[in-house]
C-alpha cells in the first residue's frame, strides 16, 4: 500500500508503526467490541507528503495517553514516539470508538 500511495518515507518504520497501533487496538480497544464492531486501519498521504496511519477501535477512551507516548506505560507507543512519529487520538462523531493517528514525515527517519 505504501508503494501504491507513492510515499517516500521509511517503509520499515511505517510498517512498525502500523503493527504497534493495530496491536494496541486489539489488546486495549477490542475487549469492548460488541457484535458487528470492528477494528479498521487506514493509510493516506497528505498534500505535505506525510503518511497518516489511522487505526480505529470501538473503545472511545484512551486513559493515560500522555504516559503511553512517554513510554511510562508499556513500550510500543513510547518507542514509536521516540522515532519522531507524531501521535494523537480522537473520537469521531460518525463512529462510537476512537482513532489513534500516527503522522510520519517523508524521507529518512531519525533514530
Amino acid at each position: 500500500m505504501l508503494t501504491v500511495l507513492g510515499w517516500s518515507g521509511d517503509h520499515y518504520c511505517a510498517i512498525d508503526v502500523l503493527h504497534v497501533l493495530v496491536d494496541n487496538a486489539v489488546e486495549h480497544g477490542h475487549a469492548l467490541t460488541a457484535a458487528g464492531q470492528r477494528l479498521a486501519a487506514c493509510l493516506s498521504v497528505t498534500e505535505a507528503h506525510e503518511l497518516l496511519v489511522d487505526v480505529t477501535d470501538p473503545n472511545p477512551t484512551f486513559p493515560h495517553f500522555d504516559k503511553a507516548i512517554a513510554g511510562e506505560l508499556g513500550h510500543g507507543l513510547g518507542e514509536v514516539a521516540c522515532q519522531g512519529v507524531a501521535l494523537s487520538w480522537f473520537v469521531s462523531p460518525e463512529f462510537d470508538g476512537k482513532t489513534v493517528r500516527a503522522v510520519l514525515r517523508p524521507g529518512p527517519v531519525a533514530q
